[in-house]
């Protein structure tokens, strides 16, 4: 099989489970899809067509995947802000 169709396996997989709310399955084919494109660099073959690969969309696929678990588990998140008390 060669890397563009395991890619595509990965992301076939990625989509069918976070479809389902599979998202500790999705996360994995996920997270092995950005492991094998960081050896990957972008293409462009004989013909002069390009193909470059968007890592950037697929850590954001990866950071509301672990969003979404730890939702379903009942863990938030929460950023809090403190703010200093005002003399008057």
């Amino acid at each position: 099989m060669s890397d563009v169709s395991t890619l595509n396996t990965y992301r076939d997989a990625a989509a069918a489970a976070l479809a389902s709310g599979d998202f500790a399955t999705a996360l994995s084919n996920a997270r092995a899809a950005l492991a094998m494109l960081s050896a990957m660099p972008d293409t462009r073959d004989a013909a002069g067509h390009s193909l470059a690969w968007d890592r950037e969309a697929i850590v954001e696929c990866i950071n509301q995947c672990t969003r979404a678990q730890s939702v379903a588990a009942g863990i938030q998140r929460t950023n809090i802000t403190r703010a200093r008390p005002t003399t008057s």
